[in-house]
C-alpha cells in the first residue's frame, strides 16, 4: 500500500471517530436537557405543594387565632358583667 492510500485510510478513521464523538457528546447534552427538564419541574411541583402547604398551615392559624379572639370576647364580657353595677330588681321594674 502507498503512503498516499494509507493516509486516506487513516483520515477516513480520524473521520469516524470524529463523527462517531460528536455523536456521544450529542447523545449526552440532549440526556442532559432532558434530566433538566425533568428536574425543574419536579422541582415546580415539590415548590407548588411547599405552597400549599404553607397556606393551609396559615389558614389554620388564623382560625384559631379567630376562636382564640372570641373566647377572650366571651370572658371579657363575662367579666365586666360581673363588675358592672347592678340596679336593684326594684327599680328596674
Amino acid at each position: 500500500m502507498n503512503q498516499g492510500m494509507q493516509r486516506n485510510k487513516i483520515l477516513r478513521g480520524c473521520s469516524r471517530r470524529n463523527v462517531t464523538r460528536s455523536e456521544e457528546i450529542e447523545n449526552f447534552i440532549k440526556s442532559q436537557e432532558k434530566e433538566m427538564e425533568e428536574f425543574m419541574a419536579e422541582r415546580d411541583m415539590l415548590m407548588k405543594a411547599h405552597d400549599d402547604d404553607k397556606a393551609a398551615m396559615k389558614w389554620r392559624h388564623w382560625e384559631e387565632e379567630v376562636e382564640l379572639e372570641k373566647d377572650f370576647d366571651a370572658k371579657l364580657t363575662q367579666l365586666m358583667e360581673k363588675y358592672s353595677p347592678h340596679l336593684p330588681e326594684e327599680i328596674s321594674n
